[in-house]
């Protein structure tokens, strides 16, 4: 399942990058020399020279222009902290204000937590505003060592240390409730961090610690059962016992089989989701990235971009060091919080996906910049930083001035151009192909870098006009832009041979590679090779070889453990052995019968969605289904199973109908079709229908959404 626009929230991140720039042209136009004096100068222009350089080898280039946009934005937004914040006092104001919304994150996520409780009387893991718990742990790992370590060398305002006391316990808490045990494991370092490098200003507060430690220990009394349980389940990775222990393991060894074949600079950042199918171990055990950001960066950047961000991050602790031995009084209690931050974040990146999820890297750097401005404003001149740093002072505002206008023209031509991507697609799904046309053509011009989903597109729109010779060349594009998306390879192999059918082997070379580098990622791949030796080649041998291939290594057992997230294998399957069924039907009627029974078992044991009211009638799509039809003559009934916004009308009652058979399902997690036949009598004249039906998942279960007839036979 190759990503070709890399990020996720793109419109936010463009708007992110965007803002960033202003902030750098503002400190351009208000003439603010602070930023010569940054101490990271050197080694964060050479990570976004590495991560240049890992562009040019990339796997697909346009995901890899995102990642490093976001990294600008992010060495952006560390730059833009320590120029202005100049003074003890702004200093003071950023930490004040990002403890606030952490206290307003925590807040929030323990109000939607008991919010929950009381709707369902379960104890759901937190996850407030964000999509997963982790995600939320490893941003408030950011926020409670700052909280902490504030409240702990606050000795003048006692107001400030009762906030201070309160966003400490609102943070620990919410991490406690999410339940995650990487978190735990990590807050615990964090602590350990803060009681030895603080122990002497905690042996001044045990008085105030005593309410504060009691509070936190709240959530840990109220759930020490699920929390001891949840800590023992550790067992579960040294023992293998856990499937999502296994995935993991799969993917950390792929990933490194990534690095060991581009050992010197990568396979490009922000490549991995393309490249890791090739390295993919089993079916399901996938990701977009393998849970563990050095890994990552050893695949996509090689040795020398891992060595860099090393360099780097060991230079960001030293200088993090040296301030908090340097400052005094609520400074040494910020730096301290935000050393912690810092290590914690850097820690728990070797086992989550945190920078994925833009909020905890924004925040993570803004820390870095934070920190730098109290080192400098603790004794910057002692260092050999300083003296290093002014040697290229002439060229810093140049480079400042060329990231701000890459920072507003790349993304923001990247967000452009997906608009109308996505405009062009839903022109072409209502068969508006004058301006799907339109609209692709100006976003491939607009695109920053070429996109193999633009041409991809535009393809099947030259294609459906009867401009196949222009629709090869933008397929083949495609290809060429992103080689192991398995999407373009089937388009290709029929074109070339509709255009020269001498060039049969080379159509189906072409699908055969879709397979190699893509071995585990569905049936439906081997399923189209031998559909293609079944079409062109008439092989019946080839056929069944390639069917059972599929079955093979997509063997049912799998099936379960993964379809939650690739709900299609299931059905596709399903369509493979009525097809091998259909193939042994008169040459070997027993394995015919096999096939068949597989594939209706396939059908029978959907896995159950949530249904509200209706329950097990709409659970599963065919259940679904066959349930409309069941109760079609029945218009009380049938409504239940139809969406509000439906434009389906329902045939006249006064017939009977049977469903005589399923042709075809897809299921793309939200949304599905099924093709079928129906039969449709009165006694006196029978008609078989085929139909298309679409259907979306609600609340209220799997629910038909529109209908096609596709053909009417007189029976």
């Amino acid at each position: 399942m190759p990503l070709e626009f890399g990020a996720r929230y793109l419109s936010t991140q463009a708007a992110g990058q965007v803002i960033c720039a202003g902030l750098l042209l503002i400190l351009i136009r208000e003439k603010n020399e602070n930023f010569n004096n940054y101490p990271l100068w050197g080694i964060s222009l050479f990570w976004i020279f590495t991560l240049l350089i890992s562009f040019f080898v990339s796997e697909n280039r346009l995901a890899s222009l995102e990642e490093i946009m976001r990294n600008v934005m992010y060495v952006s937004i560390a730059l833009s902290v320590f120029s202005w914040a100049k003074t003890e006092d702004r200093v003071k104001l950023i930490s004040y204000l990002i403890i606030a919304v952490g206290s307003f994150i925590s807040l929030t996520s323990l109000w939607i937590f008991l919010s929950d409780y009381l709707n369902t009387g379960m104890f759901e893991p937190a996850y407030g505003s964000f999509s997963r718990t982790n995600d939320l742990g490893a941003y408030l790992l950011l926020i409670f060592p700052i909280s902490f370590s504030n409240f702990l060398y606050e000795n003048n305002y006692s107001k400030q240390k009762l906030i201070y006391g309160l966003s400490s316990v609102l943070s620990f808490s919410v991490i406690i409730i999410t339940f995650s045990r990487g978190i735990w494991i990590t807050l615990i370092f964090a602590l350990m961090i803060i009681f030895i490098l603080g122990r002497k200003t905690i042996k001044k507060n045990i008085v105030y610690l005593i309410p504060v430690v009691s509070l936190c220990l709240l959530p840990l009394i109220l759930k020490w059962e699920s929390i001891v349980q949840r800590f023992l389940s550790l067992q579960n990775i040294f023992l293998a016992m856990e499937n999502s222990i296994e995935w993991r393991k799969s993917l950390l060894k792929g990933t490194f089989n990534i690095f060991i074949d581009h050992p010197v600079i990568g396979t490009g950042i922000n490549s991995f989701a393309n490249v890791f199918t090739q390295y993919q171990q089993r079916p399901g055990y996938f990701s977009i990235n393998p849970h563990n950001y050095y890994l990552q960066l050893l695949a996509e950047t090689g040795i020398t971009g891992f060595l860099v961000f090393i360099v780097l991050a060991i230079s960001i602790i030293y200088l993090s060091i040296k301030a908090f031995l340097n400052a005094e009084d609520i400074f040494k209690g910020i730096s301290l919080g935000l050393l912690t931050g810092i290590i914690a974040s850097l820690i728990h990146i070797s086992l989550d996906i945190d920078w994925s999820v833009s909020a905890i890297p924004i925040l993570f750097w803004l820390q870095v910049g934070l920190l730098m401005s109290i080192y400098r404003l603790v004794g910057f001149k002692d260092t050999r930083f300083y003296q290093n740093d002014n040697r290229f002072k002439y060229i810093k505002k140049p480079i400042i001035i060329l990231m701000a206008f890459s920072l507003i023209s790349i993304p923001t031509l990247n967000y452009y151009s997906f608009s109308l991507y996505n405009r062009a697609l839903s022109d072409f799904e209502i068969n508006d192909l004058e301006n799907a046309s339109s609209n692709v053509k100006l976003a491939i011009k607009i695109s920053p870098w070429p996109s193999a989903k633009h041409h991809g597109l535009f393809s099947k729109i030259l294609k459906i006009q009867g401009n196949d010779q222009e629709s090869l060349k933008m397929i083949s594009k495609a290809i060429i832009l992103d080689r192991n998306n398995y999407l373009h390879y089937k388009d290709y192999a029929y074109l070339v041979v509709k255009l020269n059918s001498e060039e049969k082997e080379k159509a189906l070379e072409s699908l055969k590679t879709a397979v190699k580098l893509n071995p585990f990622t569905h049936p439906s791949l081997y399923e189209d090779v031998g559909d293609f030796y079944l079409n062109v080649f008439n092989e019946n041998d080839s056929v069944i070889d390639w069917y059972q291939k599929a079955l093979k290594v997509f063997d049912l057992k799998y099936l379960p453990s993964y379809e939650k997230y690739t709900p299609d294998d299931r059905y596709q399957l399903y369509r493979i052995n009525k097809k091998l069924a259909s193939l042994f039907n008169e040459s070997d009627p027993i394995k015919a019968k096999k096939y068949y029974l597989n594939a209706e078992y396939l059908l029978k044991t959907e896995p159950k969605v949530k249904s509200g009211e209706l329950g097990r009638l709409t659970s599963t799509l065919t259940g679904s289904l066959k349930n409309y039809w069941r109760e079609i003559n029945n218009q009380a009934n049938v409504d239940f199973f139809v969406a509000p916004d439906s434009s389906v009308i329902h045939p006249d009652n006064k017939y009977f109908y049977e469903i005589i058979e399923i042709v075809n399902i897809e299921n793309k997690i939200f949304k599905a079709k099924i093709e079928y036949k129906v039969l449709i009598h009165n006694g006196n004249s029978k008609k078989e229908f085929q139909i298309l039906d679409s259907f979306s998942l609600t609340d209220n279960g799997w629910l038909l959404y529109s209908r096609n007839i596709i053909k009417v036979l007189d029976k």
